[in-house]
Parts: C-alpha cells; structure tokens; sequence
C-alpha cells in the first residue's frame, strides 16, 4: 500500500468521525442543561461517561484495541442510541445517561486508538512527529468545527431528538464503510507493531521515557479540564446569566475550532509555545465577563487557537519520546487516559461549583482564567523537568572525516553527541585528526564502555567506512532506527555489492575475488583483450586501486607482499578485488534515506586525468543540478541500487560510470555521508543541503518535501597535483593568496613548509584541496587556472632555499 495513501485514509477518516462525535457533544450538553437545569447532573454524567473506559482498561491489561474492532464498537453504540431515540426516551433521564455514558465511551476509545496509531507511523518514519502533531489537531479540530456548526444550527432548527437520530445513522453507515475499507489501516498496524520485536530494549531507558510521558501528561490533562469547563461554563454562561441562544452558542463553538484548526496549519516556530498559555489567560477573562455576544464569539477565537498550539506542542514532545512500538502504544493510553481522567473530573467539580448550592454565577466568570493559570504552570514546570529527555543523545561510530562535521552542527541544536571506535585497528594518522569538537567525550569510547555508561540513545550514526557494521550492530543495542545488521556485509564488500547489483538485474561491474591461493588460476581465465583495476575490497576513496592494461601485467605485478598490506582503515588486505576496468564519465549521487523514501541530496562529477602513471589522479570535482533531466536515468538507477543493497536509513554516498554507451554502473557506496570537505562545499551551494538535511533527519526523523535538492550556486573542488619528485610547496605564499579569489570558499593544504610531497597518484597522496562556489561558472574556471599556475609558482626544488 502506498505509504501517502494510507496516510491520507487515517487521517481523514478521523475527520468524519470527530464531525458526528463533536456535533453529538454539543447537542447533549445543551439539551441537557436546557431540560434539566441541572449543572451537577451533567457534570457527573460526564464523569462517569469518560471514566468507564478508563477502568475498563485498568482492568484489562491485553492488547490494545484495533482500529477494526474500534469500527464495529462505534457502529454497535450507536445503534443503541439510535434505539434511544427511536423508543422516545432520548429525553428522559434514562436516555439521556444512557447516551451520555455510551457517547463518552466511543470518544474516548477513538481518541486512544487513533493516538496510539498516530505514534506507531511516527516510529516507523511515515511521518515527523512535529507534522504528525499537527495533522492530528488539524483533523480533530476540522471535525470538531463542522459538528458544533452543525449541531448549534440544527437544535434550533429541528430539536435535539433528530439531531441525534441523524448522528446515529450517519455513524453506523459510516464505520461499516471504514471496517471493510479501511483495512490497510489495520495490516500495517500489524506491520508497526512488530518491526523491531528482534531489538534488544533497554528497561532502564523504557521506563525512564515512561516517566517523562507520565509528566507531560499533567498539562495535557489540564488542558482537558479546560476544554470541558469550557463546554460546561459556555452553555451556563450562554443560557443562564446572558440569556443567548444556541446558535450564537454554535458560533461561538466553532468559532473557537476555527482558531483551533488555524494553530494546527500555523507555526510561528520563533514563539516559544509558553507564550501561548498567556495569550490564553487573557481571553479567558475577556470571554468569560464580557455582556457582549460579538466579543464572547471573537474570544473564542483566540481560546481555540491558543489552547491547541500548547496541545499540539505537548504532543509533540511526547511523540519525540515514544520512540518504540511499546511506547507508542503506552503513549496514546497514558495521554488519552489522562486526559479523559482530568475531564471528566473536571466536568463534575465545575458542575458542582457553578450550581446554585455552591458558587453560583458569579464564580463561573473565574473559572477559566484560573485553569489557564494551571495551564501555564504545569506546562512550564513539565517542559523543565523534560528537557534533558527533549534534547537528544547521538553516537558517531567513528567521527572521522566528514564525520566529524556532524556532531558540531548536532550539538548547537541543543542535542548531545559521544564519540564510539568501531575497533582497536583504525590507523593513528585518523585517530589523531579527532578534535572532540561538537562531542560529550573529549576522548573517544570503546563500544563496550558505550553500552555501559550511555542508557539512553536516540540515534547512531556512522562517521566513516570503518564504522558501518558496529554503528549497525549498535543500532539494534540500543533499539533506535538503523541498517540492519544482517546486511551490513552488503555495504562494505565491494565485490559483494556488484554480485547483488546482478541478482537485481541491475548493471553491474565483473568483478573476482581473489586471494593468495586462488589468484593465479583466476587471473589465467581473464579476457586477453581486457583492461582491469586492482583494489581492496574493503578500503575507501582510491586507497591501493591500480590499473593494468591486461591481465598479464595485472598477473607480473602480484607479488608476496601485497597481502601484507592493510588499507585506509588498518585491515590487512588477504583479500583483493579485480574488476574489468570500465570508460566513461564518472558521477556521485548523495542520498538521506529513510526506509522507502530517498532524497538526492547533491549530484557531481569528478574530472579525471592521466599523471604520474596513474589512471586515478582526480581534478576536480563539479557540483550538478539533479533536477537537471538528463540525469534521471542516472538517479533512478542509483535509488534501484540503495533500495537493493538494503540502504534504509541515513546519508548515502554512491559512485558511479556514465558508460560511453550511456549505460550507468555502479562503481561502489558507503554508508555514510560524501568524505573530506564536499558537505562544506554543498552547503554553499544546495538548498536543503547535504549536512543540513542529514542532521535534519537524525533528530527530527523527515527529509525535505521535495526529492532533490535544487542547486542555487555553482561549486567546484580543485585537487591539487604534484607531478614532480622531491618537491616542496610554499604554503606560507600559497595559502594567503587563495582567500582574494572571488570564488574563494576554503583551502586544505596537506602538508607542511619542510614535507617533501609525493607524486600524486590518488586521492589519499594529493597535496591538498581548494573548494570554490560562485554563481558565474567562468569566474570559477579563471580562478581555477590561477590557482594551478600559483601551485606551480611556490612548488620547489628539495635542495632549493625558499626561506
């Protein structure tokens, strides 16, 4: 099922559920306050209509309710009402407890069900918390607009008895409807439910996110003493003191759903959702004294809005907390029980305090700027004893590279961020590039002390190549989204990768595994007339890839001492990987993914050169546009790929060959975020860049709307090439001059004044790098020319002076 589908049928059928349960509340509340007079009768009813739910599920401790079986309850209910009505007892006090205790049950199961399956898609990334949040207030208040409307139009209209009549039919037609198609609703509810029951949980950490929900529930259960003080006190303050009628009542109700539906669709993100309890203290007291009908109605306007930008901010706080199946579903009964707890406390402590034994009217016109004040202290004091769980907890396995570009930008959103080795053999030259810039630890932890001391984690994400199967396994340790462990092979063995690619049916390198044993017999059945490259099947980058123009150089070359060699990352290369050696244009495709969805985050080309006697010596790399069409088919293929080697979660960086025959080939992907300094390069010129759209997606779990992201500014890395033995760089007269370029964006000089510099033969021996944007792409090729002719300026001679 297509995953915006389901998400629109959830959604939507919550709607046209809430129109018939608002307008059924409505109804009740002023039929029975107009025919009974009595404030405490239905107060108590409301209490006791909210809390039957709640005990029933303090009773029963199984599984949850299904949306199906919520279907076939809703439906049986009100068939009962229907009866009510039908027998002519609707407005007796037997048929009104009656419908009252019945109505109260259905609403408070659907508020339950639909919470707890709104939490299961934000867990398994069919939507952000912060969106789920609010398609959820909108859809409520949607339906709560449209029923009080209706309901405060038609009571005066045609009585309270049709009004009901038309309710019940509509319901009953209306959940057989959703119970036989709605059924996917339910088949992926299945899907939520089980899809980590293989993780190992962490009770510790559970029960402690449990307390924070049981915390924030307190302001959520306020809110609900206020919402039903509010129907309570607006139907006296309506019909006893002021003497208006039920359709100003209506007005004034969906008035207040209006504001209400309006804090659903608007964020003002810079205004602290605090604020907000002010605003509605405000005009509870203007709503509550004023004699005037048009300022009352106007009032309720500001009420609704207010009072649903604190709830929607509770909520989705607590959605950021229920990041499991088990709290997800502890999350929508804890905040549905709360709130039907204080509710329907509420509704019978107002009705007792408004009637005439007790408090009488004047009181009433305090009731709701008193709640309001609880309103801002409990959210105040809730949001300050969660903090620390709001602000999250990352892991870097492996922070090297562009790896450590994460955790500064991570950690100035206010998150927290350790650092994880992967293994004890990562070479020195990259453990001392660490910095513990952005990082809780200033030295990094072993994986084992990182079980040990950090009991709660929100994220792990992989640094660099070295990192993709502990970030993997540690993933699933600490229950959080993640690769699976069980195909991590997939994501770092380079000749299993293209014998994936062929199960696929997708274009792929001929590849063979060699190692000491088997090379000789391997290398003699190869194609005479071939061209091959040689690499580690583990490494990165171009570390160790060679090329020979046939097999029997490729064969004379082999020698004992190649497998005593490790790569990049310290690993000993037993194994090698001999690929047929492919022509062509040679692109990168940068991915963030989130299960199914993939956005392409950069698009480049790397401009190749033959040096030194190398076919791997890079120029420079050239920033694409990829919604440029004619590199769709490349795109398409390079997501068929992702979605092949089982990449579900994260950043993406993937190699490819645009053959002479257009053909695109997969080279090889990491796991990871583009190496060296291409997410700095990216920021300059992407909207939604690479970096900011990984770091986007880590803490708040979505990717941008659109699916690429649109190149505004053109961008270049220069790779700087040595071409002669025993030379030296004048970096002190290099570097300076390069900041006076007009697309100058930064410099990274590899080596130092008195370093001989080697030949440059790939990626891993260039002397350095300089990156450039600008909006003309001539100014970058002219300051591209200056900066080889100033390279070639201050390259010295070894046994030349340049001091």
């Amino acid at each position: 099922m297509n995953k915006n589908f389901l998400i629109y049928q959830f959604y939507s059928s919550l709607i046209f559920l809430y129109i018939s349960d608002m307008g059924a509340m409505i109804s009740i509340i002023w039929a029975s306050l107009e025919l009974t007079g009595n404030t405490i009768f239905l107060g108590s009813m409301l209490c006791i209509s909210t809390l039957v739910p709640y005990v029933i599920k303090k009773i029963y401790t199984g599984e949850s309710l299904s949306i199906s079986n919520l279907y076939v309850l809703r439906a049986f209910f009100y068939v009962t009402i229907l009866i009510i009505t039908l027998l002519g007892i609707a407005t007796e006090y037997s048929g009104f407890i009656i419908t009252i205790l019945l109505f109260g049950v259905v609403n408070i199961l659907t508020l339950s069900v639909y919470e707890t399956y709104n939490s299961y898609m934000v867990n398994n990334s069919y939507i952000s918390s912060e969106l789920a949040s609010r398609i959820m207030q909108t859809v409520l208040q949607s339906g709560a607009f449209l029923g009080a409307i209706i309901a405060g139009v038609l009571i005066d209209k045609v009585g309270y008895e049709t009004v009901i009549k038309i309710i019940a039919i509509y319901e009953i037609i209306l959940n057989i409807l959703f119970y036989f198609f709605n059924k996917s609703i339910e088949s992926s509810r299945k899907k939520f439910t089980y899809s980590k029951s293989s993780f190992i949980i962490d009770n510790i950490s559970t029960n402690q996110e449990i307390k924070f929900i049981y915390i924030l529930c307190l302001p959520l259960g306020i809110i609900g003493i206020h919402i039903s003080s509010f129907n309570i006190l607006s139907t006296f303050i309506f019909q006893n003191i002021n003497n208006w009628d039920s359709t100003l009542f209506g007005y004034a109700s969906g008035l207040a759903g209006i504001g209400a539906f309006l804090a659903s669709i608007v964020s003002f993100k810079k205004v602290h959702f605090i604020v907000y309890t002010f605003i509605l203290i405000l005009f509870d007291i203007v709503y509550s004294n004023t004699n005037f009908p048009l300022v009352a109605i106007l009032s309720c306007f500001f009420i609704g809005f207010s009072i649903n930008t604190i709830r929607i901010s509770i909520r989705k706080h607590m959605l950021d907390i229920a990041n499991s199946p088990l709290l997800s579903q502890k999350m929508g009964e804890l905040s549905a029980s709360s709130y039907v707890f204080f509710q329907s406390i509420g509704s019978i402590i107002i009705g007792i305090i408004i009637s005439d034994n007790l408090a009488g009217e004047a009181f009433s016109r305090v009731l709701l700027p008193i709640i309001g004040i609880m309103i801002f202290l409990s959210s105040y004091i809730s949001i300050l004893t969660t903090k620390e769980k709001i602000m999250k907890n990352f892991i870097i396995v492996d922070p090297f590279s562009t790896g450590a570009l994460l955790a500064p930008e991570i950690s100035k959103k206010g998150h927290y961020v350790y650092s994880v080795l992967s293994n004890n053999h990562i070479p020195d030259f990259y453990k001392s590039s660490y910095t513990g810039e952005g990082f809780c630890n200033s030295s990094i932890m072993a994986i084992d002390k990182a079980k040990k001391k950090l009991k709660s984690i929100d994220g792990v994400i992989v640094g660099t190549e070295s990192g993709v199967f502990a970030g993997d396994l540690l993933a699933e340790y600490f229950n959080v989204k993640g690769n699976s462990s069980d195909s991590s092979q997939l994501r770092r063995d380079k000749s299993l990768m293209q014998k994936t690619l062929k199960e696929n049916g997708l274009n792929y390198i001929k590849s063979y595994e060699i190692n000491i044993n088997n090379y000789i017999s391997i290398i003699n059945m190869l194609d005479i007339n071939k061209e091959y490259v040689l690499k580690p099947k583990s490494s990165a980058g171009t570390d160790g890839v060679l090329y020979f123009k046939n097999k029997e150089i490729l064969l004379k070359f082999i020698h004992d001492d190649i497998w005593k060699k490790t790569d990049l990352f310290g690993n000993v290369n037993n194994t090698y990987l001999i690929q047929e050696y492919i022509s062509g244009k040679e692109f990168v495709v940068d991915m963030v993914v989130n299960n199914d969805d993939i956005f392409i985050a950069s698009l480049c080309k790397y401009e190749k050169c033959y040096i030194n006697n190398s076919k791997f010596v890079y120029k420079s790399l050239i920033t694409l546009d990829p919604n440029d069409n004619r590199f769709e088919p490349l795109i398409d293929y390079a997501k068929q790929c992702a979605k092949a080697l089982k990449i579900k979660h994260g950043p993406a960086h993937m190699e490819l060959f645009y053959t002479t025959e257009n053909k695109p080939i997969m080279i090889e992907v990491g796991a990871r975020l583009h190496g060296g300094i291409a997410p700095l390069l990216f920021k300059e010129c992407y909207e939604d860049n690479l970096l900011d759209t990984t770091v986007t997606y880590f803490i708040e779990n979505k990717l941008p709307k659109n699916k690429k992201a649109k190149l505004n500014k053109n961008g270049k890395i220069i790779f700087l090439i040595n071409s002669d033995e025993n030379s030296l760089l004048d970096v002190e007269s290099f570097k300076p001059k390069l900041s006076k370029l007009d697309s100058f964006v930064g410099a990274k000089i590899f080596f130092g004044n008195n370093e001989i510099l080697p030949l440059t033969t790939d990626l891993t021996n260039i002397p350095g790098i300089v990156w450039l944007s600008h909006y003309d792409k001539k100014q970058i090729e002219r300051d591209e020319f200056f900066i080889r002719s100033l390279f070639d300026k201050y390259l010295l001679k070894h046994n030349r002076s340049y001091l």
